[in-house]
């Protein structure tokens, strides 16, 4: 296959966010370089990024996990991780559409413990619309959610994938009840020693730790903000994290989290296959980039899905197969991204 010969991409695009900027591998070139980039921008569990990309060809790709990045407290089925690669793909499908290429991904996993996932094909077509600066900008927000009603235009959006997508207003009855099942559950969640044990390995308290790992949970990804923020920065470590007034906080915080926003979608996969669940990530990044632009803010609450007694609570209120439950509403400025990322010469193996 051969690229085009324009190149879209400008550096100066890219949010101004340290470990961020994109550097073209020579090896693949600028095109293939950019659109491994922007997917590797794609949400992920503790953002610990749990992709690689092995070029086999300059037309096929072989998508794998790190089992170094596997999250075995929170996820010990890794479905979750089946998730991210969902998104990871979608994010790809879309920028490959920047340089007319199209997409097929032939999925490989037969479970989330298949380390090969997804291979990728990519052929020639018409070019799609240009999606770059939403794939830079779209992130997860987690404060200043508005609770003011979606517009019945909004509301359509979000249930357009009608067998993979339902919608909940905050206030309906529904809405109430996961409000209570996600407290509850994260309640439960800051009560497992080793949920808490891996969360901390994954936050990154100090600058060092941002530099060296690339991937996690930053002061700045959990909206710390003022003195507060200042004070993790230099004094809060892993031991802060097992600490039972960060668990209070943490579940003081989701609390009142819950009591603002419109109200929750949830997303659906067609069954447990690793296949389907992959394609309920692609639904997930598909949907949340399209928001960005109506200024929808996302907050995935994965805890319910996580504990035993939130997944039967899931399971009486909402039936099966659910992949996703994100709390949503509008946000008045949707600020820049600031989540880390790995540099592309380490997702390439």
């Amino acid at each position: 296959m051969v690229f085009p010969s324009y190149h879209l991409f400008s550096e100066k695009k890219i949010p101004d966010c340290a470990f961020r900027q994109f550097e073209p591998q020579p090896a693949i070139g600028d095109k293939l370089s950019h659109i491994l980039y922007l997917a590797a921008l794609a949400p992920s569990s503790h953002n610990a990024q749990p992709w690689t990309a092995k070029i086999l060809s300059p037309d096929q790709l072989l998508i794998s996990s790190r089992p170094e990045h596997w999250l075995r407290a929170v996820d010990p089925d890794n479905r979750e991780l089946l998730l991210s690669m969902g998104t990871f793909c979608e994010n790809f499908a879309q920028a490959a559409e920047i340089y007319a290429c199209h997409a097929e991904f032939n999925v490989l996993a037969r479970d989330g413990f298949d380390e090969k996932i997804v291979a990728v094909s990519l052929t020639d077509c018409i070019p799609g619309i240009q999606k770059e600066q939403t794939l830079l900008e779209r992130r997860t927000l987690r404060r200043d959610l508005e609770s003011t009603p979606l517009t019945t235009a909004d509301r359509n959006y979000l249930l357009e994938r009608k067998n993979e997508t339902d919608y909940y207003p905050a206030d309906s009855a529904i809405g109430r009840q996961l409000r209570e099942i996600v407290t509850a559950s994260n309640r439960s969640q800051t009560e497992r020693p080793a949920v808490q044990a891996e969360l901390a390995e994954w936050i990154r308290w100090q600058a060092s730790d941002e530099e060296h790992y690339g991937t996690g949970l930053t002061p700045d990804t959990m909206e710390m903000t003022g003195f507060i923020k200042w004070y993790a920065r230099h004094f809060m470590d892993k031991s802060d994290v097992l600490s039972q007034r960060f668990q209070a906080e943490t579940n003081q915080l989701v609390k009142e989290q819950v009591q603002h926003c419109a109200g929750w979608l949830v997303i659906r996969s067609q069954n447990a296959s690793a296949g389907s669940i992959i394609q309920a990530g692609r639904t997930l990044e598909s949907i949340w980039l399209g928001a960005k632009k109506r200024r929808i803010a996302f907050h995935p609450m994965t805890q319910p899905l996580e504990e035993p007694g939130g997944q039967d609570d899931i399971q009486q209120c909402l039936g099966s197969n659910v992949q996703f439950i994100i709390r949503v509403g509008y946000i008045r400025n949707y600020p820049a991204p600031v989540s880390l990322r790995l540099p592309l010469k380490k997702i390439l193996i």
